[in-house]
């Protein structure tokens, strides 16, 4: 996983990368076909973003997200952001679907927030756009294409 976004919902200790780590996974996209060996359903979601968008994946990040910090962690959900920036400076396009039946939410700025209705169901947005994450009940896990 990745432990060096600062900008998320845990404590800001000395802790806060260790954690994010935890619960936070990084896959590049050309990697896609490999993972798919293990989880041969991550290519349903993957097909669906790509159809979508017209675009390959560049990358890809699993999140197991908690409000609580139970059975997955803050430091999986993220204040308010771009995913533009840095090494993905060149994505165009979020696309996240939810894996889990889990209550959890999301806000692009200037909009409502955005409350995922159940396993599969996803939002999509151009990268550029300020978003956030608000709420996520234990156990949330998604899976968020760039």
């Amino acid at each position: 996983g990745f432990s060096t976004y600062e900008n998320n919902h845990g404590p800001k200790d000395d802790g806060n990368s260790l954690r994010q780590r935890k619960c936070t996974t990084s896959i590049p996209g050309k990697d896609l076909e490999f993972v798919s060996k293990a989880i041969p359903e991550i290519l349903n979601f993957a097909e669906l973003a790509e159809d979508f968008s017209g675009m390959e994946i560049f990358c890809l990040d699993i999140l197991r997200q908690s409000s609580s910090g139970n059975d997955g962690g803050k430091e999986a959900l993220f204040g308010w952001h771009v995913d533009n920036e840095g090494e993905r400076r060149n994505v165009c396009l979020s696309v996240i679907f939810l894996l889990t039946p889990h209550k959890t939410s999301m806000q692009i700025r200037g909009f409502q927030e955005f409350v995922y209705q159940g396993a599969g169901a996803g939002v999509a947005f151009v990268s550029k756009m300020v978003h956030r994450s608000c709420y996520a009940e234990d156990s949330t896990m998604k899976i968020a294409f760039f």
